[in-house]
């Protein structure tokens, strides 16, 4: 096959000389015209070389160059693809502070002058209006999580969980939110 028959297959050029990746990270060698087998640890081996075929997908795809560390699936009801991996975040995101999630409720809904328990229903419900109203991209499926967590009445350890995210992914992808929900009210 030649170069465009391949980016028409949906085939992307690597680092590695005629080796191409797609997206479902299927690994070919464009010499040989062969998918490479790829083994249950994501490994395949080129020029005597085991390659990481998830990483690999990460620089081609996400422009994350390939490091030392582990890779994981984001969405664990789905399959490795190129869209549905990370290297894992051992970094925590924190949340925002109580007090400036009050301030942006207070802000916005004048009539709330008194501090709501950070853990009811009330306070999610306040936060959930808040998100309603902000710019962040309300699209993906991380917001999906975020969305599910303010409606609940569940923990956020609970919400990953039922949404099928390891609690580390789905918790600093909640508390992300929450910052930018935050970001958002108080620059205003």
């Amino acid at each position: 096959m030649n170069k465009d028959q391949l980016i028409e297959k949906g085939f992307k050029a690597t680092k590695y000389k005629n080796i191409w990746i797609n997206e479902n990270i299927e690994v070919l060698n464009a010499v040989k015209n062969r998918i490479l087998k790829v083994n249950d640890k994501g490994y395949f081996v080129f020029d005597g070389k085991r390659i990481n075929s998830y990483k690999l997908a990460l620089e081609v795809f996400k422009k994350q160059p390939m490091r030392k560390g582990q890779t994981e699936i984001i969405n664990c009801n789905e399959k490795y693809t190129a869209n549905n991996i990370q290297y894992k975040n051992t970094v925590k995101v924190e949340p925002p502070k109580y007090e400036d999630l009050m301030k942006c409720i207070k802000k916005r809904f004048k009539e709330v002058q008194f501090n709501v328990g950070a853990n009811t229903v009330v306070f999610k419900m306040f936060v959930y209006e808040l998100a309603k109203v902000s710019l962040i991209d309300k699209t993906n499926k991380e917001y999906e999580l975020f969305e599910y967590y303010l409606k609940s009445k569940v923990s956020k350890f609970k919400a990953c969980k039922e949404k099928n995210y390891r609690a580390i992914t789905g918790i600093n992808i909640i508390n992300s939110y929450l910052n930018k929900v935050v970001e958002f009210h108080l620059k205003k």
